[in-house]
């Protein structure tokens, strides 16, 4: 089920332990499906208990959102990680990606090297630069969440 795959990616990104549980609250027009895969969502995505409600919540400040094709699933994020421990862990991780963009960047802004390397591996600092612009905003957006 796309659901139990899509928590788990979750709680592994927020680096959460299975031995973690959590509510679980999943709104979608089929609950039908959802009702009766709740002992599967409750062993298999470590989830505390499971709600399956067919309206949109109304507040979902302090909740993870994670979307799939028939369901949104919503957790609340202070279940799942320690805020403070969390923002700090998210920080650092900012900073780390932050320097090594700028040491891509520092590459690709150097006459020397953009004129004696092969365009192989001009290419691949680029695509690099990319990947870290992308994790940054991930983690940014993270950060500005909780």
């Amino acid at each position: 089920m796309d659901s139990i795959k899509a928590v788990r990616e979750n709680r592994a990104e927020l680096k959460v332990p299975n031995s973690k549980k959590a509510h679980i609250t999943i709104v979608t027009d089929v609950p039908e499906i959802y009702a009766q895969s709740k002992d599967f969502l409750i062993r298999l995505a470590s989830a505390s208990s499971v709600d399956v409600v067919t309206n949109d919540l109304e507040n979902t400040n302090g909740m993870v959102s994670i979307a799939t094709a028939d369901a949104k699933i919503y957790m609340p994020l202070a279940e799942l990680v320690d805020v403070e421990k969390e923002k700090e862990r998210i920080s650092k991780e900012l900073e780390k990606a932050e320097k090594d963009l700028a040491f891509l960047l520092n590459k690709l802004n150097n006459e020397k090297f953009m004129s004696k390397a092969p365009q192989k591996v001009v290419d691949d600092i680029k695509a690099k630069e990319q990947k870290a612009k992308a994790l940054i905003q991930n983690l940014t957006d993270m950060y500005n969440s909780l």
